[in-house]
C-alpha cells in the first residue's frame, strides 16, 4: 500500500484520551476530597470551601449588599427580626453560627441568604405577611439555605465543571470553549434551584415545627407569594417592564405543591403537637407603620403629585400613570405603557447653561431648543435626536433646569411608544416640566412615605370601598386585597383585623 493511503494512527489521539481520563480522575479525587457530610442532610457533599472562609465570605459580601439594599431606618424592627430569627435558628442543624438577620430597604417582595449565616429580609416581604408564622416561614426557609450550605455548594460544583472542562482541553488538545463550561456548569447551578428549594422548604418548616410555629404557614406564604406574583408580572406586562419578582426563594412550581405538602406534614411531627408560637400583637405593633410602596428616589406619589424630599421639590405627572423609582431616577408609565417619563437629578458642577448641559454633560443631539424658565429657575426644552428611551433609541422630548441655589439638575425625558417625531406626547410631558415647584410647609407632610396601618373592619366595607378613600395611586383595590391575602375574592368581614394605606 502506498505510504500516503495508510491507515491514520490514532495511538497519539487514544494516548490523549486515556491521559485525559486519568487526569480528570485524579482531579475528581483530589476535588472530592472536599466532600463532606452535609450538616442538615447527612448526605455527602462537594465542598471545596471550609466553613471558616465560607463565614467570612458571607462577612465580605454584607456590605456590598448593604450598598445595594440599603437597611431599612427601624431599629424596634430589626431588633423583632433578630430575635425572630435567633429563635428559629437554634432550633437548627448549624445552630453554633453567629447569624445576621436584616430588613432592606426594598418594596419588592423578595428573601435571600450569604453563606455563613448573613439573611435578608424586604421590608416589601414583610409588609404582605399575616402573621409572625408566616414571617417566620421566610426565615426559616432561608436559614435552611444556610445550613444546607446551598450557596458553597453551588460554587463548588462550577468551580469543579470549570476545571474538569480546562484539563479535558489541556490533556486532549481540543480547547473547550468558555461559554461550553459555563453552560454545563450553569446546569448544576440551575439544578439548586427547585430540588434544593424543596430541601429549604423542608428544612425552614422543621425549624418552625421545633420553634413552636405551625408549619401549615409555609404553605400559607406560598400562597401569598403566588398571588403577589401573578399581580406583579400582570401589572409588569401592562407597563411594558420587567417583572420584579424573585425566583431564589420558594418552590413555587406546580410540580412541587405535592412535595412540599409532604415535608411540611413530616416536619409538624417534629413539633410540640400543638403549636404554641403566636405573638399576634406584637407581630401586628410591628408591621403598624411600616413604609409601603416605592421609596425609590427619595419620594412619594399621591393624587399624581410627586412629592421629593431630598431635592426639595415636586411636580404633577399625568393622571393614572404608575411610577417605579429607581436610586438615580423615578420612571413614570402611562396605562398602556404606551408613553414613559423618566426624571432625575445631576450636580450642576461647571456646566455654564441647560443647554451646554445638554450636550456636554448628556451628549446628546439637540433640534428644536428653546430657552424658557420653570419656577423661576432657568431651564431649556429640546427634542433629543435618537437618545435612549424604554421604547430603544429615538426622538425623546428632554428638558433639564438648572436648580443654582442648591446645585442640581433636574432631568426630564419624555418617549412615546409610536412617537417618530418626540412631539406627539408634549400634550403629557410639558404639563409635567412646567409643574415644577419647590416643597412648601405644606407639602413636607405630603412627602412622608405611605405607611400601613391595621384598623378593624366595619359593617359594609369592602376593598373597593376602601381604595376610594386610600393615598394609592394606582391599583389600589388590588394591592389592599394583595396586603389582607384576599386577591382573588373575598371582603374584610366585621371585626376582622385588616390592612390598609395612609
Amino acid at each position: 500500500m502506498p505510504e500516503n493511503n495508510k491507515a491514520p494512527n490514532r495511538r497519539p489521539a487514544r494516548r490523549r484520551l486515556a491521559c485525559a481520563s486519568r487526569l480528570v480522575c485524579l482531579i475528581g479525587v483530589t476535588m472530592l476530597g472536599g466532600c463532606a457530610l452535609n450538616p442538615a442532610t447527612d448526605g455527602p457533599d462537594l465542598v471545596l470551601m471550609s466553613e471558616s472562609k465560607e463565614v467570612e465570605l458571607g462577612r465580605q459580601m454584607h456590605p456590598e449588599v448593604l450598598k445595594a439594599f440599603p437597611r431599612y431606618a427601624d431599629e424596634e424592627l430589626q431588633l423583632y427580626v433578630q430575635a425572630l430569627g435567633d429563635r428559629l435558628a437554634s432550633t437548627s442543624h448549624r445552630n453554633e453560627l453567629e447569624y445576621h438577620f436584616t430588613v432592606v430597604e426594598d418594596d419588592t417582595v423578595n428573601a435571600f441568604a450569604l453563606p455563613g449565616g448573613y439573611i435578608y429580609v424586604s421590608r416589601g416581604l414583610i409588609a404582605h405577611m399575616n402573621s409572625e408564622a408566616e414571617l417566620a416561614a421566610v426565615i426559616g426557609h432561608e436559614i435552611g439555605h444556610v445550613t444546607a450550605r446551598h450557596a458553597v455548594r453551588q460554587q463548588s460544583r462550577a468551580t469543579l465543571l470549570n476545571t474538569l472542562g480546562s484539563a479535558v482541553g489541556v490533556a486532549t488538545g481540543v480547547p473547550i470553549a468558555g461559554g461550553v463550561a459555563n453552560i454545563a456548569g450553569g446546569a448544576l447551578v440551575r439544578g439548586y434551584g427547585r430540588a434544593l428549594e424543596l430541601e429549604a422548604d423542608g428544612l425552614g418548616a422543621e425549624y418552625l415545627a421545633k420553634a413552636g410555629y405551625p408549619t401549615g404557614a409555609m404553605i400559607d406564604v406560598i400562597d401569598i407569594l403566588k398571588q403577589q406574583e401573578k399581580f406583579e408580572i400582570d401589572r409588569a406586562r401592562l407597563e411594558r417592564r420587567e417583572a420584579q419578582v424573585s425566583h431564589g426563594f420558594f418552590s413555587t412550581h406546580p410540580d412541587n405543591d405535592r412535595r412540599l405538602a409532604e415535608v411540611v406534614h413530616a416536619a409538624k411531627k417534629l413539633g410540640p403537637g400543638t403549636p404554641d408560637v403566636h405573638h399576634s400583637d406584637t407581630f401586628h405593633s410591628q408591621v403598624d407603620g411600616l413604609e409601603f410602596g416605592d421609596s425609590g428616589w427619595g419620594g412619594v406619589v399621591r393624587d399624581s403629585m410627586h412629592y421629593n424630599l431630598p431635592y426639595r421639590i415636586k411636580f404633577k405627572l399625568p393622571d393614572g400613570w404608575h411610577t417605579s423609582g429607581k436610586p438615580d431616577r423615578l420612571l413614570a408609565m402611562a396605562p398602556q405603557g404606551e408613553a414613559a417619563l423618566q426624571v432625575s437629578a445631576q450636580p450642576i458642577n461647571n456646566m455654564r447653561t441647560p443647554r451646554y448641559f445638554m450636550v456636554r454633560q448628556l451628549g446628546l443631539t439637540l433640534r428644536d431648543g428653546q430657552e424658557v424658565t420653570v419656577a423661576g429657575m432657568p431651564a431649556y426644552l429640546a427634542i433629543a435626536e435618537r437618545a435612549e428611551s424604554p421604547y430603544g433609541r429615538r426622538p425623546v422630548r428632554y428638558a433639564v433646569i438648572f436648580d443654582e441655589g442648591n446645585g442640581f439638575a433636574y432631568i426630564f425625558s419624555g418617549a412615546g411608544e409610536n412617537d417618530a417625531r418626540g412631539t406627539a406626547t408634549d400634550n403629557l410631558f410639558i404639563p409635567a416640566i412646567f409643574s415644577l415647584g419647590k416643597l412648601d410647609a405644606d407639602d413636607f407632610a405630603a412627602a412622608e412615605p405611605l405607611a400601613i396601618e391595621f384598623i378593624l373592619a366595619e359593617p359594609g366595607m369592602t376593598f373597593a370601598s376602601l381604595a376610594a378613600e386610600s393615598p394609592l395611586s394606582a391599583y389600589a383595590e388590588q394591592q389592599l386585597r394583595l396586603l389582607n391575602n384576599q386577591y382573588l375574592d373575598g371582603e374584610p368581614q366585621p371585626g376582622e383585623r385588616i390592612k390598609i394605606i395612609r
